[in-house]
């Protein structure tokens, strides 16, 4: 890999375990595509960088890499989790955080792997974070996520229209970035 620059062996690492996820979760085939679409056009509102929508879209195409240490059983399960699933549920985004620093896939991929899961009311995990102490790619990656992940079929649930996604997410606008939602809800048709 000493020929490709840095990018292109984070993109390229992160297609390999992008693959790997999906093979053990089938939600997950269009997830993170979907993910980074969305928080490539969020970024794109917001005039990041050139690179820093770059290390967005990989991160937010990778954000589940946890998922691979998290038993199919649990990741696939139809029904409700029970409180020891949905623990194990919640540390993949830790897992995905180690396996991304043991890549040395940089900062910013690390913190939307390890942080996605953050709210902006405090009571998201694996921290608590609240408002702007989470990043902001990774306060990105999180309402690009939520808004794909209604919007799809799940295991456990059929997906939303968009316009009952929307009126979930408003209902739940204190676990968002309210500059982000707004966005959101703005532009959300020509995103998706």
């Amino acid at each position: 890999m000493a020929d490709l620059t840095r990018t292109q062996q984070r993109k390229l690492i992160a297609r390999v375990f992008e693959q790997i996820v999906i093979h053990r979760d089938p939600y997950s085939q269009h997830h993170g595509t979907h993910t980074s679409h969305i928080a490539n056009n969020f970024a794109k509102e917001l005039e990041l960088s050139a690179t820093e929508r770059t290390l967005l879209r990989v991160g937010a195409e990778i954000h589940d890499l946890g998922k691979l240490v998290i038993a199919e059983n649990v990741i696939n399960k139809a029904g409700d989790l029970s409180p020891s699933e949905y623990a194990m549920i919640q540390s993949h985004s830790t897992f995905g955080f180690k396996i991304a620093q043991a890549l040395e896939l940089g900062p910013t991929i690390e913190e939307i792997i390890y942080l996605h899961h953050e709210r902006w009311d405090g009571l998201g995990y694996p921290n608590g974070l609240k408002g702007n102490e989470t990043p902001i790619h990774a306060r990105i990656v999180q309402i690009s996520d939520i808004i794909d992940a209604l919007m799809t079929d799940r295991s456990y649930r059929s997906a939303h229209p968009i316009q009952k996604a929307i009126a979930i997410m408003r209902d739940e606008e204190f676990k968002y970035d309210p500059e982000l939602l707004r966005l959101l809800i703005r532009n959300v048709k020509k995103w998706i």
